[in-house]
């Protein structure tokens, strides 16, 4: 008589195979389905039996954090446009691209002001204060 456990292996072998790449967290075998979706896509990633370590797919991964960043964006803006005390609403479709430099001052608060934007969305500490009369840019 064979034991379950004989029944169970043979129907690993059957079904999943196991891929080239060893689990991130413990190094063992990853097992992934040996049948795909009607569409081709595998039809979950794959899992270590050892761990329970279970491999996110990349496209899946990407697409989620784009949605949640602009998710995010969105309720930042809406944060903006509906919550701050600003006298004039034309100013949430101001950008760089339109900015208008009239002067010096101007065009150095442009200066100051991009730079500082390129250092925050690389992630990168910045110190700044905007300072000036009213109207420059700040």
């Amino acid at each position: 008589m064979k034991s379950a456990s004989d029944g169970f292996s043979k129907m690993i072998k059957t079904l999943l195979y196991i891929t080239p790449d060893p689990c991130p967290e413990c190094g063992g075998n990853l097992y992934a389905w040996r049948a795909k979706n009607k569409d081709g896509s595998d039809r979950c990633p794959p899992t270590c039996m050892e761990c329970g370590y279970k491999a996110r797919k990349k496209a899946e991964d990407l697409e989620t954090e784009k949605m949640f960043n602009d998710s995010l964006k969105a309720r930042a803006i809406n944060y903006l446009k509906y919550s701050s005390l600003y006298t004039d609403k034309n100013l949430i479709n101001c950008r760089f691209k339109t900015y208008k430099t009239v002067d010096t001052e101007t065009k150095l608060a442009f200066e100051i002001a991009n730079r500082a934007t390129t250092e925050i969305l690389l992630n990168k500490p910045i110190h700044m204060i905007l300072s000036g009369k009213s109207g420059v840019g700040k």
